[in-house]
Parts: C-alpha cells; sequence; structure tokens
C-alpha cells in the first residue's frame, strides 16, 4: 500500500509496544523499504517478536531510537511529544508509547493499547491534556477510552484501528455509546477501510479507502 502510494521512504517507524496486532508488519516495511530510524519504547522484558524486529533492523543498519516520556521533536511546521512511556518499565500495554502530534491544524493522541491504568497515570503526569483527534487506546474494548479520560481529553474525532468481525468484538458498545455520547465523530477501519489525514499547512480532511 504504501509503495502503491509513492512511498519508498520512511524517516521513522514507532512500534508501540510488542504486540503483534501492532507490529506484526514491521519486518516486511524493514525488509522492503528504506527506513531512516525505528523508535521503540525505552522498556525492559520486550516480546520475543519486538527483539527480532529490532534485530532485523540493526542487521539493516537502521538506527534504533529508545523512546519515553518528555521527548520532543519537529519536523517542518509538526511538532511531536512523548507522553509514554516512563524509562525502564515493564513491557505490556501500559507502557504502550503514547504520542502527542500537532499536525495540518489539529492535535493528535495516539495511545497504543494503554488501559485504563494507564490512561489514568498519563493524566496524572498531563492533567491539561486535550486533543481534536484520539486514535482510540486498544481497538476500542471497554479496558480502555474511560468516561473520566474523554470527558479530560474532548476529543472532536475519533479513529478506532480494529478488524473486520474480529474474534474480540472490538469496539465494545459500551465505547462506541460513550463517544456518541461525548458528540465525537467516529472513523472506524472495520467499516471504512483505511483511514488517512490529508493536510496542507493548517487545513487539512478525513479520507477513506476500501
Amino acid at each position: 500500500y504504501l509503495k502503491s502510494r509513492g512511498i519508498s521512504r520512511l524517516d521513522g517507524l514507532i512500534l508501540t509496544h510488542g504486540d503483534t496486532d501492532h507490529i506484526g508488519g514491521a519486518k516486511a516495511i524493514i525488509e522492503n523499504m528504506e527506513i531512516k530510524r525505528l523508535m521503540i519504547g525505552a522498556t525492559i522484558n520486550k516480546s520475543n517478536l519486538e527483539k527480532e524486529t529490532i534485530y532485523s533492523a540493526m542487521d539493516k543498519g537502521i538506527e534504533i531510537a529508545l523512546l519515553h516520556a518528555g521527548l520532543a521533536w519537529k519536523d517542518g511546521g509538526t511538532s511531536f511529544l512523548i507522553l509514554t512511556p516512563q524509562k525502564n518499565m515493564e513491557a505490556d500495554n501500559n507502557a504502550s508509547i503514547s504520542l502527542f502530534a500537532k499536525l495540518g491544524g489539529y492535535r493528535f493522541l495516539f495511545t497504543g493499547d494503554l488501559e485504563e491504568e494507564g490512561e489514568r497515570n498519563l493524566l496524572q503526569q498531563y492533567p491539561d491534556l486535550t486533543c481534536d483527534v484520539l486514535k482510540v487506546g486498544h481497538h476500542g474494548s471497554r479496558s480502555s477510552t474511560t468516561p473520566y479520560f474523554l470527558r479530560t481529553i474532548k476529543p472532536k474525532f475519533a479513529v478506532i484501528s480494529v478488524g473486520k468481525n474480529n474474534r474480540f468484538h472490538h469496539p465494545h458498545q459500551e465505547v462506541l455509546d460513550l463517544l456518541r455520547q461525548n458528540k465525537v465523530q467516529i472513523y472506524r477501519t472495520d467499516e471504512r477501510g483505511a483511514i488517512s489525514y490529508r493536510y496542507f499547512l493548517h487545513k487539512g480532511f478525513f479520507s477513506t479507502v476500501k
């Protein structure tokens, strides 16, 4: 898909954490594309798949960057801030990389598989955190996107990455109801296919491809 869009080089590839449904395709990307930097959480006791992916990147001479809370960088008019994990956390869902980005006139929050505990810790560290676009945690599981979290960050849009007819029945109805109650516009990959945000300077729009 990336090559069909004319993309053959990536400045950075972020692996939020070591679960197969998040990084299962990373080795194929590493083998078939030019990647400048592989970004992974500064966690301990990583999964075997995450370790294998890191070794594949090292064999290709790709730079490995360990991300942790507080790291920030800019690329053109876009700014990025890592919110989680803290250094040396035990690798699990609540040690997912959480990324806050400002691009195309919107504030984006990507939370990996953060669950309720992770969301609570995130807001303790960043009590004034808000966003326009939330990549919903853990594929819309009821273990994430709690009422307090949603009321605090106040997103306008929610993107749910989820497989069609998946065995976990994600997204859970409680989460969908909560998003609608808070007047959040929902984009789901199981219903709309690939979801893109296209922008120029400070304006953009969402598009879908099935």
